[in-house]
């Protein structure tokens, strides 16, 4: 019989609101061999109310501290940025394996915490994005670490969702600046951003181009100016890459990755959904079998660290901004 890992859950968002539902014992389609034990709101507050309907969706009691959701074979970090640190090193000193999908840090003292706390645990360390785990965003990293691609020399990334409170740049940023980091091999040097109230609300729109060693050039766009109708699927993610051997292009909402040679293009597909994935990978990691190695997991963060601040420093000075490498 396959083991079944207690899953302990600290926060609660978007994520874990569909983990409420696949890992309830009701469920008609079980998410892998984990079992929620614990759930428990943010470090940082102001997820209480969420969390407690989304275990109570999963036949889950709340926990009175969130440190009680450490008392599991595995803990899953969600909810409010703000927490994920206190609650990664907490998990990781326990020696649990650890599944937080970024940011693991919102600034470099956070970062440096949770590297000594793995460091020090060799607990596994696991920090995916929606994007990176998705069914086309895993394949388009597949084929540029393969180096089907050739040397990337442009790159377009936009990330669009519907009208809401919050700055797109944190809300959208964290996500598409590590997809850049997993993606183009070279540090970024230098950004230049612009942004605004395209839409109606402050800070709901930005527009930024970012250089790299080697010269990939990456347009970036964020803005949040899609109609609620399709906002409600999640955000619309459109990406192209164009290397010296060959382009590749994700199209919003789709599982392919258009992959063009020459006059030709060759359609692939790798279904999964992405918090699933991010399960499957953490089993792997746990049982050694297979998936992704967290050895990078930090560098990378700290690379959409550097290239976050640069852009918001960027914002305010509207100039180009320099990252020293």
């Amino acid at each position: 019989m396959n083991r079944v890992y207690s899953l302990g859950i600290i926060g609660a968002d978007a994520r874990t609101r569909a983990l409420a539902g696949r890992l309830s014992p009701s469920a008609p389609f079980h998410a892998g061999p984990f079992a929620i034990r614990r759930w428990a709101g943010s470090p940082a507050g102001g997820d209480g109310e969420e969390a407690a309907a989304q275990a109570m969706a999963a036949s889950v009691s709340l926990a009175s501290s969130w440190r009680d959701a450490l008392d599991a074979d595995a803990v899953f970090v969600a909810g409010p940025a703000a927490g994920h640190a206190q609650a990664v090193v907490a998990a990781l000193s326990a020696g649990r394996p650890v599944l937080c999908p970024l940011p693991l840090g919102v600034s470099a003292s956070e970062l440096a915490e949770v590297e000594a706390a793995r460091r020090g645990s060799g607990a596994v360390l696991l920090s995916p994005s929606d994007l990176s785990a998705s069914t086309a965003g895993r394949r388009a990293l597949e084929s540029v670490r393969a180096g089907e691609l050739g040397q990337l020399h442009a790159v377009f990334l936009a990330s669009r969702t519907g009208p809401a409170a919050g700055d797109v740049l944190d809300d959208l940023g964290w996500e598409a600046l590590d997809f850049l980091a997993a993606c183009v091999a070279a540090p970024c040097t230098r950004v230049y951003a612009t942004g605004g109230s395209l839409f109606g609300a402050p800070g709901d729109a930005l527009l930024a181009n970012l250089r790299f060693a080697g010269d990939t050039i990456v347009t970036l766009e964020l803005s949040r100016g899609l109609p609620p109708a399709l906002a409600a699927a999640g955000p619309e993610v459109e990406i192209e890459l164009a290397g010296v051997e060959a382009a590749l292009r994700v199209e919003p909402y789709r599982r392919t990755v258009a992959v063009y040679r020459g006059a030709g293009a060759e359609r692939r597909h790798w279904p999964a959904r992405p918090v699933v994935a991010m399960l499957e990978d953490l089993q792997a990691a746990m049982e050694g079998t297979a998936g992704p190695a967290d050895g990078d997991v930090i560098a990378r963060q700290r690379a959409a660290l550097a290239m976050h601040t640069a852009l918001r420093a960027s914002l305010s000075g509207r100039d180009v901004v320099p990252i020293a490498v």
